[in-house]
């Protein structure tokens, strides 16, 4: 049944794929390439170097910040919807759970384009990984997940937080939240249900456990996003200073062009994960050799995939504007601007639009 209902939604994405495939294109290949020209006073990409900080001011003061903001609080009611539904775990507590669940994913959704200093991998200037401890799709473990609920070691926070990255984080969250019934994904072979493990637990104490094992997940992604906040805070953190002003004693980014480099990386996510990953294998477009993969889909248990790669084009916009709009930031459709290309901008735009709208 939810394999049916995920065809139907790798379906839905292909709508999404071609306008996707447009902004994905457009990340490098035209804000990169189209501002060309070095002259002194500028980037090595032709922007006069001060329009540049100011893109980078603007994205730092009215995208990541607020964001990661907005993440922290939308994790703070995740956390005590959970630990609501551990206390008292029935129908009630477990739809608010997953309420608070489906709006802080949307926030986070919007984060991932912004894997930019802690949030990066560990090879990345500044990268501390933390977005693959908050959110490691495409990297899943159902199977992990529920060996643990057998063993109950998500008890222990730091067995916890030293488990691999795909039975924590929001991914494994959803599993808990949104599987429907009292069977696994794990193989017949497998102890938990070769030895009768999983049998052995019962529907109250499975559901009970399912609970506890959220709660505790929710409990360390909030504790993330408190981390990654103050890490960009002006008052607490040094990551807001870093990007803002590139070259300073400390940061990460020895200039401009490399704090912009870093900046366009995290935008290209649009193309690595989004377009290809998100859309174009469960829809059947690339990479898959059925009509349809379902089984790629982002969102198989919450039913979110293509409301998560909405999220994902506001984010993406966000960052090409500068601000939660146009008029608001500065962005890189004024850097397209300031070098003469006014219709690329603009087409730029109405690119990202038409993905959203589709």
């Amino acid at each position: 049944m939810m394999e049916g209902r995920a065809t139907q939604r790798g379906r839905g994405l292909g709508k999404v794929a071609v306008v996707a495939g447009l902004v994905a294109g457009l990340t490098y290949a035209c804000v990169g390439a189209s501002i060309s020209e070095t002259s002194p006073g500028t980037t090595s990409g032709g922007v006069p170097e001060m329009a540049a900080r100011d893109v980078l001011v603007s994205l730092t003061d009215g995208v990541i910040v607020p964001t990661y903001r907005d993440f922290v609080a939308a994790s703070v009611a995740l956390e005590e919807a959970t630990a609501a539904h551990r206390a008292a775990p029935d129908e009630e507590t477990l739809a608010a759970a997953q309420a608070a669940f489906r709006d802080a994913m949307a926030v986070w959704q919007r984060a991932e384009l912004m894997q930019v200093g802690p949030a990066g991998s560990m090879m990345a200037p500044g990268g501390q990984g933390l977005r693959a401890l908050i959110y490691s799709w495409p990297l899943v473990n159902p199977c992990r997940i529920d060996q643990k609920l057998v063993d109950e070691s998500y008890g222990d926070v730091d067995a916890l937080t030293a488990e691999l990255v795909n039975a924590q984080g929001l991914d494994a969250l959803e599993y808990l939240l949104f599987f429907e019934g009292a069977d696994n994904t794990c193989a017949p072979q497998l102890p938990i249900n070769a030895d009768g493990q999983w049998a052995a637990l019962g529907e109250a104490e499975l559901l009970a456990r399912r609970a506890a094992y959220g709660a505790a997940v929710a409990d360390e992604v909030a504790t993330l996003a408190e981390r990654l906040a103050t890490t960009w805070a002006p008052d607490t953190g040094e990551y807001a200073q870093w990007l803002a002003a590139p070259g300073e004693a400390g940061s990460p980014y020895d200039d401009v062009d490399a704090a912009l480099d870093e900046v366009l990386r995290a935008m290209f996510y649009v193309d690595t994960l989004l377009k290809d990953a998100k859309i174009a294998f469960p829809a059947g477009i690339a990479g898959c050799t059925t009509d349809t993969c379902p089984e790629g889909l982002e969102s198989p248990w919450a039913q979110r995939s293509k409301e998560h790669v909405l999220s994902n084009l506001e984010g993406y916009r966000r960052m090409f504007v500068g601000g939660a709009s146009a008029q608001e930031g500065v962005g890189f459709d004024d850097l397209l601007i300031e070098v003469g290309e006014d219709a690329l901008a603009t087409r730029m735009l109405a690119d990202i639009d038409a993905a959203v709208a589709a």
